[in-house]
């Protein structure tokens, strides 16, 4: 059989696919002792047209690179908005907790116009962020990215609610639902929500606020001096949006506090930089 070199290097090239070395020449080269014998090429056109055949579909036997899957983020199942839509309430949040449960809805919505007065008419009032919009960019929520305030049914928690980002998402879990009385209860949102403020910001500003002030013994309330910085950090934020909350008037030396004070970097005067007043 008559090897040209075109036939030749598509031998080669074929038999280095399957893993065998090949060397195309003629039958004079190797009697001549140019080349070694056992180099000789002598196949039949059936072997050389398995041989190509099987160069070409390697290829497709090769492990193919898989793609990615891509898990779709949870639906929420959302029932009720409040503070213009910046705060959502859900349904069964099983992804934020898994024994998220449906709202009652005469409680569902009691807690819509808690939040709203919360939000509204005290962190984004005058005396607040001064504006709706100032409040959620120091939150780090937006509309797309709201509050999610969920419902645990009989959950036996010690405390009535709990706040901070769980990955993405800003959500307030609800314990237990007292909302005969609706100023309590703005009290303990304002609360709730200062925890997610806090928590957008790595849990700094309470941190910063224990260092900076210059009365640090003197807190607004016995749950601010006995629980920790975070928890004096809400109780803080809480009694400077709400007159009246605080029960030592010698935590700051502003208005309603003790005359004889003189600090001049209190809690209040902390929180109140930072609503930008």
């Amino acid at each position: 059989m008559k090897t040209g070199n075109g036939l030749s290097k598509a031998i080669w090239a074929a038999a280095v696919g399957v893993g065998v070395a090949l060397v195309g020449h003629s039958q004079a080269q190797t009697a001549a002792g140019e080349l070694p014998a056992m180099h000789m090429v002598n196949l039949s056109q059936e072997t050389v047209a398995a041989i190509l055949e099987r160069a070409t579909v390697i290829p497709a036997q090769l492990p193919q690179a898989v793609e990615p899957v891509v898990e779709p983020a949870p639906t929420l199942e959302i029932v009720a908005e409040a503070a213009q839509g910046y705060i959502v309430f859900a349904d069964s949040a099983k992804h934020l907790n898994p024994r998220s449960t449906r709202w009652p809805q005469a409680k569902l919505e009691a807690m819509v116009s808690v939040y709203d007065e919360a939000v509204l008419n005290h962190y984004a009032a005058e005396d607040g962020f001064g504006s709706i919009s100032r409040w959620a960019e120091a939150f780090g929520i937006s509309q797309d990215n709201p509050i999610v305030v969920i419902y645990v049914k009989g959950d036996a928690h010690g405390a009535p609610a709990r706040a901070s980002w769980k990955g993405e998402t800003p959500t307030v879990t609800h314990f237990t639902l007292r909302t005969s009385v609706p100023s309590e209860v703005v009290k303990l949102v304002i609360h709730e929500l200062a925890h997610i403020w806090d928590s957008a910001h790595d849990w700094k500003l309470s941190d910063a606020m224990v260092s900076t002030v210059q009365n640090p013994e003197e807190h607004p309330t016995a749950k601010a001096r006995d629980e920790g910085p975070l928890e004096d950090f809400a109780e803080s934020v809480t009694a400077t949006l709400v007159e009246g909350y605080a029960v030592n008037g010698e935590w700051t030396d502003d208005a309603g506090a003790q005359p004889d004070a003189a600090w001049t970097m209190d809690r209040f005067d902390f929180v109140s930089e930072l609503l930008g007043r």
